[in-house]
């Protein structure tokens, strides 16, 4: 799946290969970054590697509209295998050069679409699949406060929970289970709060020094996007976390949105992507320069 993953990421993951391993198939389970400290209770999570190497049938991709966002390793070990790959996502389609691709942009979360998997094959869903589709479509659907909480994504949380997913157990292993040197680091962010002069687009900054000094990491930010959209009145919410490759730095943009107003139009303008409502995009102008140009590209949306 995805760099930085999330709980969909790995959740959903994580319950294709308890159905593939359960039908008699050889399962490797890759993520460029490690599993962050608040979703290593997803059972399996102990299993996947950062280390890509050997011989496959297949490769198959979660949560992920592009190969880059794999992160660099895996995009150039699939360049360069020749191996079949399926892409099973719910994002915007986005090129997957030489892949088959099943993208449902309706879907709640990646792991909805797994789920299918599991009824189209009469597969049995054992209770540690279930504590990952259940962890996966809670925090996509932002524990069911998003739009895309829909009936189904109800329906099928439920149907989870009658298999063995503990609601309590999730979500405080995901929300209640902070660092003190995150708790710092969120301070150090909330000071960063801005508006625009509308009070409809939020935003806040994290850049290197701000890791450094309270001893965190990018794993520490999940999340903090939100802030901004907590603030009443605001429609667009942005977070500016820099990163570093080796001596080069440079800006990774995560953006939410309520409603109608689509920002993964926004984020493709960086070359980014996303859902309707949630999406991302890197780049190496400096905030405010990016900042200008957002402010635009959502003016009047």
């Amino acid at each position: 799946s995805h760099e930085s993953p999330d709980s969909d990421a790995l959740g959903s993951m994580l319950a294709l290969a308890s159905l593939l391993e359960s039908m008699g198939k050889k399962v490797s389970l890759y993520c460029s970054d490690c599993v962050p400290a608040f979703l290593r209770f997803l059972p399996g999570s102990e299993k996947i590697s950062s280390e890509l190497s050997g011989d496959f049938d297949a490769l198959v991709v979660l949560d992920c509209p592009v190969p880059s966002r794999a992160g660099d390793g895996f995009e150039k070990y699939a360049a360069s295998c020749g191996t079949k790959m399926m892409i099973i996502d719910h994002h915007k389609e986005q090129p997957f050069p030489g892949a088959v691709k099943w993208v449902e942009t309706g879907a709640p979360a990646t792991a909805m679409m797994v789920y299918e998997v599991f009824k189209e094959l009469d597969a049995q869903i054992t209770p540690a699949a279930a504590v990952c589709i259940y962890a996966a479509i809670s925090g996509d659907t932002g524990s069911f406060r998003f739009s895309n909480a829909t009936s189904e994504s109800f329906s099928v949380a439920a149907e989870m929970v009658s298999l063995g997913a503990d609601p309590e157990q999730i979500s405080s292993a995901i929300y209640e289970n902070q660092s003190l040197e995150r708790m710092e680091l969120l301070a150090r962010v909330l000071a960063t709060l801005k508006t625009d002069k509308t009070g409809k687009v939020g935003w806040v900054r994290i850049d290197r020094e701000m890791f450094e000094s309270t001893r965190t990491t990018r794993e520490d930010s999940e999340g903090m996007v939100d802030l901004p959209m907590s603030v009443r009145g605001v429609r667009v919410a942005l977070l500016f976390r820099q990163e570093r490759d080796g001596d080069k730095l440079f800006w990774k943009a995560s953006i939410r949105s309520r409603g109608d107003i689509d920002v993964s139009e926004v984020a493709s303008m960086f070359g980014g992507g996303g859902h309707k409502n949630a999406a991302g995009f890197t780049f190496e102008c400096g905030t405010d320069e990016a900042l200008e140009r957002i402010l635009k590209a959502v003016d009047g949306r």
